[in-house]
């Protein structure tokens, strides 16, 4: 069984998306995918740019994952690809998250459980 929730992270930090698919070009597009382990992937939905200067971008993502992947290793996986960056908010099934190894694994307990 294939369980999905969407991930919204405003940051300031144009490489996010790239480095979130890891694609063959260095380019993005809405619907492109990673697959992080065996049956868990992340799509990219698209971004919103916000008005005026200095604000964050907001990407959004589908994130589908299966029974094999655990909360653990998930978490841990966006929590690498958050760290260093300047990342303003992280919304895990519409509901916000700190942006700690911790707090993303906790949520996203409640997909895989």
């Amino acid at each position: 069984m294939t369980e999905s929730t969407t991930i919204r992270i405003a940051a300031r930090d144009r490489m996010l998306a790239v480095d979130l698919l890891d694609p063959d070009e260095k380019r993005v597009e809405t619907g492109m995918s990673n697959t992080i382990d065996g049956d868990t992937k992340i799509t990219y939905q698209g971004t919103r740019i916000q008005k005026g200067v200095g604000g964050p971008e907001i990407s959004e993502w589908a994130l589908q994952f299966g029974t094999s992947v655990s909360a653990g290793l998930l978490g841990n996986w966006i929590y690498d690809q958050l760290t260093g960056r300047d990342v303003e908010s992280l919304e895990i099934g519409g509901e916000e998250v700190d942006v700690d190894e911790d707090s993303i694994q906790t949520k996203l307990e409640q997909y895989l459980d």
